[in-house]
């Protein structure tokens, strides 16, 4: 069911893409987005439009926290989605939290997961948390790594100046930051697909975890490193 719940979800997001005038491109190993394999999918966090882009491109079922459930509008969108939840602040649910995502690998569900464990200010990638890569090992499914840089916001190159235009995290309430986003022109946004690292029985979770953070940053392009406009 989760599996059918994910293509209508992706057919609803890349309408949606295109009504909120984000346009979006796909680099690198694209071809792994096109066949019919599940992965355990990764990438770095910038706004809850991420969420939006990556579902617009992977059919996927998202790992996100019990808090997005209880935010207006993106809270119904989770659900009607199937999302997978956590709770961050009850971390004694952990090890049912990971059985849940190995069994969805199993089942043949594609999995995605923001391992930075937030959303941030794109200043950097911050290193990315183990207990979540316990589950491509348990299932032995590949990880297939994602990088997204948002690189335009109505024709501006996006800087330290301009980022909170796109970008949402810390204390940020959805509510405004969303209706400012709707005024905006257009959005480009790239994503780049890295080719799938297969996990070994006998893999550590933190070298895994450290070993794709450095996969998805070699392709980031820090905010705080690009030209002010």
């Amino acid at each position: 069911m989760r599996k059918i719940l994910s293509r209508v979800v992706q057919f609803y997001c890349y309408t949606t893409t295109k009504i909120f005038r984000m346009r979006v491109k796909v680099h690198g190993a694209r071809h792994h987005l096109e066949n019919d394999q599940n992965y355990f999918v990764v990438a770095n966090h910038l706004s809850y439009l991420d969420i939006f882009i990556f579902s617009s491109v992977v059919p996927a079922s998202f790992v996100t926290s019990i808090e997005m459930k209880k935010t207006p509008i993106l809270g119904h969108a989770a659900q009607a989605a199937a999302c997978l939840y956590t709770e961050r602040r009850n971390r004694d649910n952990i090890h049912k939290e990971i059985q849940q995502v190995t069994d969805g690998l199993i089942n043949e569900l594609s999995v995605f997961v923001f391992p930075e464990a937030t959303s941030t200010n794109g200043e950097d990638v911050i290193m990315f948390r183990k207990s979540m890569f316990n589950a491509p090992i348990s299932a032995q499914k590949e990880i297939l790594p994602l990088t997204i840089n948002y690189r335009l916001v109505s024709g501006e190159e996006i800087t330290l100046d301009n980022r909170d235009k796109v970008f949402w995290y810390g204390d940020m309430t959805f509510g405004p930051h969303f209706a400012k986003f709707l005024l905006e022109d257009h959005i480009d946004v790239d994503i780049t697909v890295h080719d799938p690292v297969k996990p070994q029985p006998d893999h550590c979770p933190i070298e895994l975890a450290n070993e794709l953070h450095v996969i998805v940053s070699s392709k980031y392009a820090k905010v705080n490193t690009r030209k002010n406009s």
